[in-house]
């Protein structure tokens, strides 16, 4: 009589059995990191994951990306390093690494035909328009030049004739070459300094590696005439100067009577014939270059200033 009872009790008594549950999935990407080329795009495929996938770049200005399925696509914008931050359905989180590169450097000019004036030395500057940085340089003759990094220009130092060649390496590896001809020359300046001199609006004097830009503290700028010529140049107390006089009109072309004195520390001119040239006018002011040879060495500058009455 027991035992039916069991029974029936044992039946009218129900367990809570657990609910069945879903196996959560490891959200995987197909890489962790991935380099794209300026201007252009790659896809990474989502290979695991628990759907209602969201997906962001950590800097839009240098890469962007789109979801679409299980593909995201991202686009390199400019040179950098970002990351992509993807998230699923059960609020895992996966970081993609992105950088953002140039397949090639891309420099100001493609070869260096530079002149050095006779008995000189020069240096010359040529922008890196596109790399991806922490560059080395090499030169093949480091006795006619050696070349340096500076910001993004490089800078070359150039000191007999001959040709050689620069190769410049950016941190991926990425090359580019450079072949450079020096000539030596009786003329101050090639094409292209004095193209870079004409582009130049800051009121300037440069001689003798002395740089000396607008009125100073120091130095009173000299702008007019005195005994019938022209006269420009930098004056400190009448003790340390640079005067240039020349005759003639303040059109472009090369100037007769030219003439210099320059006084500066243990340094002293007194040149009754250089060469002077205009090489621009605007209306407001010229562009000037002048040497002369002295010593088997050829002294050079250029100034900027307004045209004199």
């Amino acid at each position: 009589m027991l035992l039916p009872a069991a029974i029936l009790t044992s039946c009218g008594e129900t367990e809570d059995l657990p609910e069945p549950t879903e196996e959560t999935s490891t959200l995987k990407l197909e890489k962790e990191q991935i380099r794209v080329v300026v201007g252009s795009n790659a896809t990474i495929e989502i290979l695991e994951g628990n759907n209602d996938y969201q997906v962001f770049s950590l800097n839009e200005e240098i890469a962007s990306v789109v979801l679409s399925g299980n593909t995201l696509t991202v686009e390199a914008l400019t040179m950098g390093e970002t990351s992509v931050i993807l998230s699923d359905g059960s609020s895992q989180y996966r970081s993609l690494n992105i950088i953002s590169y140039y397949d090639e450097i891309i420099l100001e000019r493609e070869e260096l035909k530079i002149t050095v004036p006779v008995g000189n030395s020069k240096t010359s500057r040529i922008a890196i328009l596109k790399g991806n940085g922490d560059y080395t340089v090499e030169s093949s003759d480091p006795e006619l030049l050696t070349a340096t990094i500076s910001g993004s220009d490089l800078v070359l130092e150039l000191s007999k004739e001959g040709t050689a060649t620069l190769t410049l390496t950016d941190r991926f590896g990425i090359t580019a070459t450079i072949p450079v001809t020096v000539t030596i020359t009786d003329k101050p300046y090639d094409e292209f300094e004095l193209k870079k001199i004409m582009e130049k609006e800051t009121n300037s004097f440069l001689f003798n590696n002395q740089l000396i830009e607008n009125a100073t503290t120091y130095y009173t700028i000299v702008n007019g005439m005195e005994n019938g010529q022209h006269l420009y140049g930098w004056d400190y107390y009448n003790f340390y100067y640079l005067k240039l006089y020349f005759s003639g009109d303040s059109e472009v072309g090369k100037k007769e009577d030219a003439s210099l004195i320059y006084s500066y520390s243990s340094t002293s001119f007194n040149v009754q014939v250089i060469d002077l040239e205009i090489i621009k006018n605007d209306g407001e002011k010229i562009w000037t270059i002048f040497s002369f040879l002295q010593n088997e060495r050829l002294y050079y500058g250029y100034f900027i200033q307004e045209v004199n009455p």
